[in-house]
């Protein structure tokens, strides 16, 4: 019979040992790519789960990130795509304004298991090759099975200076929110609750510019897991284009700060 030791984390399949992720890491070099827009409140919260309220502003970003090393992959890196909205979680004496990202991409199976198992982030697998950067901009785009379902691209950027960046990291928040939700047996729930998670970045170089992603719709025979969130996604009113940000630099993913919300 399998003894499971108290304390130690275990990621499925159980019995194999403990987790081999580490409660923090220390990415060198990522590279985070924005792109983001002001869509309507009524558009946005059918989105969001019951835990949380729509933020302040109704935007939604579209984030594609690039880490160059993580511990648990060996020196092995990973692609991601990550959709977010402004949101806002108000219980219990506690007032926190973040994004909460209601769907991510990624194109390594054990950063995927990571994130849906341990800190509630609703991670798919996307094939998604190395950005095109052409100078005076920058491409990017996400597969499933062959068929491109998220284009997109940052141009006419301009290097902030040192000062500016500085402000940048001090008035962007660490945190972001998470939905925890896993079904259970004969209609049940098991798991649903909100939760908070940390990531810092040290951004050494950054850009603004313009830019913008889009969601392509397919045939269902095309995309058999993504089309609803693609769907979704495409059919958004678009109020505002937000400028587009490039950010370069070290950073460091909390998994052991992550927390389930009351």
């Amino acid at each position: 019979m399998v003894q499971l030791l108290p304390g130690v984390r275990y990621d499925m399949p159980v019995g194999f040992g403990p987790s081999i992720y580490s409660e923090t890491t220390h990415v060198p070099n990522a590279v985070l790519i924005s792109t983001s827009f002001d869509s309507t409140p009524s558009a946005l919260e059918p989105i969001l789960p019951s835990h949380l309220q729509l933020g302040e502003v109704p935007t939604i970003y579209v984030n594609r990130i690039s880490y160059d090393s993580v511990d648990y992959l060996h020196g092995r890196g990973y692609e991601e795509f990550i959709v977010a909205i402004n949101a806002r979680y108000r219980r219990g004496g506690e007032d926190i304004s973040a994004p909460y990202v209601c769907a991510i991409w990624v194109n390594q199976v054990a950063a995927l298991t990571s994130g849906r198992e341990w800190m509630g982030q609703a991670k798919l697998y996307a094939d998604i090759p190395p950005v095109e950067d052409h100078g005076d901009r920058i491409g990017f785009e996400a597969f499933e099975y062959d068929t491109c379902f998220l284009r997109g691209e940052v141009r006419n950027l301009k290097k902030l200076s040192d000062d500016q960046v500085a402000k940048i990291a001090e008035i962007q928040t660490p945190y972001s929110f998470g939905w925890k939700y896993m079904a259970g047996p004969q209609g049940t729930v098991d798991i649903d609750y909100a939760t908070l998670l940390k990531m810092d970045w040290n951004y050494q170089n950054a850009w603004v510019g313009e830019g913008e992603s889009e969601f392509l719709v397919a045939p269902r025979a095309q995309l058999p897991v993504s089309l609803g969130i693609v769907e979704t996604i495409a059919k958004l009113p678009v109020v505002k284009r937000r400028p587009a940000f490039v950010g370069k630099g070290p950073a460091v993913i909390y998994r052991s700060e992550a927390r389930r919300l009351p």
